[in-house]
């Protein structure tokens, strides 16, 4: 008897859906573990054990007998299309959260979280720290400021090197040169790709850093020009007072001005927690899309807003998919490109010169400046991003080799630094979040092809602008995993993923 399209098809969602509900309750509890985590109710142990079972579940052969009977066209795209979503996260399963990777992983990752640096001999949060960083002008202080966490550092070193291995080599079993080329391949990118984006956004920065240093020269005697600076003086070229930013307004602040970008009450009102993070804020999807959670730190002043505009920006996202099965909700792996550019564009709103004329207290001068000046600040902020993701592509490349000096180089040439020392190379975000730092440099491409094609669109102030919010809705936030990103962008703006907007918008700004 031959089976018709019609039973295969019908065969294919039932398992589909039995596995599709037994991964989101995985993922639910996982997510829980890193929320109790985070926010300091337990330690690493829950989230190893969730990670493990569903790894155990993924890897399971009855997987991959599954992946072979439904590969080839099943003539339903949609179908197809959750096949694929189902062998990206096998295969994620056969690397980042496979045993080995998730026990080396997740105590590092407690020993991350638990960190506390010393400062002028107490342990404090890293937000008094970068701080310290940015607001300092005692030239020491912000150097011992910047090395505050070196420590933590070079403890990293030879587990996170062991890591590394340990992913190119379950990478290179799936038939990729190394973990980095399999974890973009995702998001249709390549090193080499994302290497061509950077230097075509770049092209600007030894001008405007050396301009930033000019500047800051006129501002102090110090001599000397390292990374510790760097902060400091964009801080100085674009500064807000903090006390029209109290830390006790901000959620309200911010959920009011989404209101005002048309995004209704029940996607703009979360849980959230404030607490001393390794990053500047975090957002926990439990579940999709009726339970999200953000996590920030507990500090006022613009640049903590500037943050929960862009972790309300994820949140947003996450309560917004309007997809029917957990594989087409849930936009992991292969969306990290999409996921921080769309935190990017909400972010925008926080430096948006209609905005700041709503905060009470500020100077309508100030506030001209500043919004003018943040955006030149981009490119600086791209600029030490691109030397991160040089440094963890090249630690894939070759795990081998201390990849400092040759980013070392990098960074003089493109900051126009002295000669400095460098701190170590084991960044505690390459354990937590691999191959993801990439992100953070095509986010400002995405906000800036965006923002453009959003205001062909829809026309009017970039805010207050009610039709801003639904606009980015049915474009992108309904979406879900349904299609791939860098796909949708081109159909939504009419081009492919490119650093011009972005350069044009910095060029145009400095």
């Amino acid at each position: 008897m031959v089976r018709t399209a019609g039973v295969a098809q019908r065969d294919a969602v039932r398992e589909l859906d039995r596995l599709e509900r037994r991964l989101g309750t995985f993922d639910r509890r996982i997510a829980l573990a890193e929320w109790n985590l985070y926010t300091g109710r337990a330690d690493e142990r829950a989230t190893v054990r969730w990670q493990t079972e569903r790894a155990r579940f993924l890897r399971a052969p009855e997987r991959r007998r599954l992946l072979g009977r439904l590969s080839g066209r099943l003539g339903a795209p949609l179908l197809e299309r959750r096949v694929e979503l189902l062998q990206r996260v096998v295969f994620d399963a056969e690397v980042e959260q496979s045993p080995d990777v998730v026990r080396v992983r997740s105590r590092l990752q407690g020993r991350i979280v638990r960190f506390r640096p010393t400062w002028h001999g107490r342990k404090v949060g890293r937000a008094e720290v970068y701080d310290a960083l940015r607001s300092a002008p005692d030239r020491g202080e912000r150097e011992r400021a910047w090395r505050a966490d070196d420590p933590l550092r070079r403890s990293l070193e030879g587990p996170l090197r062991e890591l590394i291995e340990v992913r190119n080599d379950h990478a290179r079993a799936l038939g990729h040169r190394n973990f980095a080329a399999l974890r973009l391949s995702y998001e249709g990118l390549s090193p080499d790709h994302l290497r061509t984006l950077s230097a075509e956004a770049l092209v600007g920065l030894p001008e405007a850093a050396a301009r930033l240093r000019a500047e800051a020269k006129t501002r102090s005697s110090d001599e000397g020009w390292a990374p510790w600076d760097v902060r400091f003086a964009l801080e100085q070229r674009a500064r807000l007072p903090t006390g029209p930013f109290p830390g006790g307004r901000m959620v309200t602040a911010i959920r009011s001005a989404l209101g005002a970008w048309g995004i209704p009450a029940r996607r703009r009102t979360f849980q959230i927690a404030r607490c001393d993070l390794p990053f500047g804020g975090l957002t926990i999807s439990v579940e999709l899309p009726r339970d999200v959670r953000i996590l920030v730190h507990p500090k006022g002043g613009w640049e903590y807003y500037m943050v929960l505009f862009h972790e309300f920006g994820h949140a947003v996202h996450a309560a917004s998919i309007d997809q029917p099965t957990h594989l087409l909700r849930t936009t992991d792996p292969g969306y990290a490109g999409f996921a921080e550019g769309i935190a990017g564009v909400f972010e925008q709103v926080a430096q948006d010169a209609n905005w700041l004329a709503t905060v009470r207290g500020l100077d309508s001068g100030l506030v001209a400046g500043f919004a003018r000046a943040r955006t030149w600040v981009a490119l600086i902020e791209a600029g030490q991003t691109a030397l991160s993701l040089e440094t963890e592509l090249r630690l894939y490349e070759r795990p081998g080799r201390d990849p400092r000096p040759s980013t070392h180089t990098l960074a003089r040439r493109r900051f126009g630094y002295d000669a400095y020392r460098d701190l170590s190379w084991a960044a505690p975000f390459f354990v937590t979040h691999p191959i993801y730092m990439q992100s953070y440099l095509l986010a400002p491409l995405f906000r800036a092809q965006v923002v453009e094609a959003m205001e062909r669109a829809i026309g009017g102030p970039f805010w207050p602008n009610p039709r801003a919010g639904p606009w980015l809705t049915e474009s992108f936030l309904t979406l879900g995993a349904r299609f791939d990103w860098t796909d949708r962008l081109r159909d939504v703006t009419g081009s492919p993923l490119s650093a011009g907007p972005f350069a044009r918008g910095v060029a145009d700004a400095g």
